[in-house]
């Protein structure tokens, strides 16, 4: 692996991951290093079937699955590129080509959380964006500088923000 990053749990057990190289090529992340492969991509590891890497993306970070787990959502941080959202189908077997969702205001995508409508909560340099099923853009959250991650209480009523060495909560109507 180049730097393991962000992952999540399917409701099948599969774990699934990103491994982009910026935990190796920028000293602020991580350890500096030579990347181990010529890719970054994002892996699926089940008991049943091992590892696979499922596709390749361009510094791949945050990722989530919508509701039904029919679309895998994933955050390219390329800062040298167009650093956005992408959203591949999945079926259960195979990982669909992946398209555009959505883009952030300011610096990168970073961590995702989807919430019971199917709303994509984007962190970011602006904040947290949100993004409604279709990627259009209902609002932001600001934040005083950088989120790196959010997540929801069990009843949707909290949403938990990380950035830098801070952690807020934000209460929910």
């Amino acid at each position: 692996m180049n730097s393991p990053n962000d992952l999540l749990v399917a409701s099948d057990g599969a774990i699934w991951f990103t491994d982009p190289t910026y935990g190796i090529s920028d000293p602020r992340e991580g350890y500096p290093a030579d990347p181990a492969l010529p890719h970054q991509s994002v892996y699926r590891w089940s008991d049943a079937d091992g590892l696979h890497r499922m596709i390749d993306l361009d510094q791949p970070n945050g990722l989530a699955f919508s509701r039904d787990e029919k679309t895998l959502y994933v955050t390219e941080s390329n800062a040298q590129r167009l650093p956005r959202i992408v959203a591949c189908r999945w079926d259960g077997e195979v990982l669909g080509t992946p398209r555009t969702f959505a883009t952030v205001d300011a610096g990168i995508p970073d961590g995702l959380a989807v919430d019971s409508r199917d709303w994509l909560w984007i962190s970011s340099e602006a904040g947290v964006v949100i993004v409604d099923g279709e990627g259009g853009r209902l609002g932001v959250i600001p934040t005083p500088h950088v989120v790196s991650n959010c997540a929801f209480d069990a009843a949707e009523k909290r949403l938990f923000i990380t950035g830098d060495s801070d952690l807020w909560m934000v209460e929910l109507a």
